[in-house]
C-alpha cells in the first residue's frame, strides 16, 4: 500500500491523512490535498460573499421594491402566518387540532388560550399580535399553559370565568 499520494493541484506527494476521503474515487481519497481544498474554499468564499455585498439592496431599495409588489408580499406573509398558526394549534390541539373543552374542529374557529388567564401581560411584553404569540411559543419550545379553544369557548371562559360547555358537565355530574 502506498504511504503517500501526489496532489494534483500543488504537486507535492504527501501523506495519505493530508486528503479528505472519497467514496466515489477508486482510490479512496480527494485528489486534492486538504490545505489546496481549503485555500480554494476561502477563495470562493470571499468572492461569493464580495459578490452578495455587492448585490445586496439598499433600505430604500427594498422599501420601493415592497411598494411595487404589494400583492406578492401579501400572499407570502399569510401563508406564514398560517404555517406558524397550524403549527402551534397542532401542537397544543393535537392532529387534527380541536376545542379542548367543546370538540370544535374548524380551524377558524380555534385560538390559543392562555390556561392561567394571564395572556394581557404576557402579550404587552412579546407583542400584542397573534403572530408575536405563536413566533414566542415556537422559540420556547411550545411551554406548559397553553391550550386550544374554539372563540365561543374562550370568549366565556374570558368574560363569565368559565365555558358554558363545563357549567353543563357540572350539572350532570352533580345530577348522576
Amino acid at each position: 500500500m502506498l504511504k503517500g499520494k501526489k496532489c494534483s493541484k500543488c504537486g507535492l506527494v504527501k501523506p495519505r491523512d493530508e486528503f479528505h476521503k472519497s467514496s466515489k474515487l477508486k482510490s479512496g481519497l480527494m485528489s486534492w490535498c486538504k490545505q489546496c481544498r481549503h485555500e480554494k474554499y476561502l477563495e470562493n468564499h470571499d468572492q461569493n460573499l464580495s459578490r452578495a455585498r455587492k448585490n445586496r439592496r439598499t433600505r430604500e431599495e427594498r422599501i420601493e421594491y415592497y411598494r411595487k409588489n404589494p400583492n406578492k408580499f401579501k400572499k407570502y406573509h399569510k401563508t406564514y402566518r398560517e404555517k406558524l398558526r397550524l403549527e402551534v394549534l397542532i401542537h397544543y390541539g393535537g392532529n387534527p387540532p380541536k376545542c379542548a373543552c367543546c370538540g370544535e374542529p374548524h380551524l377558524e374557529f380555534l385560538s390559543i388560550d392562555y390556561i392561567h388567564g394571564d395572556g394581557r401581560k404576557h402579550r404587552r411584553k412579546i407583542g400584542n399580535s397573534s403572530i408575536s404569540l405563536y413566533r414566542w411559543l415556537i422559540k420556547n419550545n411550545f411551554p406548559e399553559g397553553f391550550q386550544v379553544l374554539c372563540m365561543n369557548c374562550n370568549c366565556a371562559k374570558a368574560w363569565y370565568g368559565i365555558c358554558p360547555h363545563k357549567t353543563k358537565i357540572e350539572k350532570m355530574e352533580k345530577k348522576a
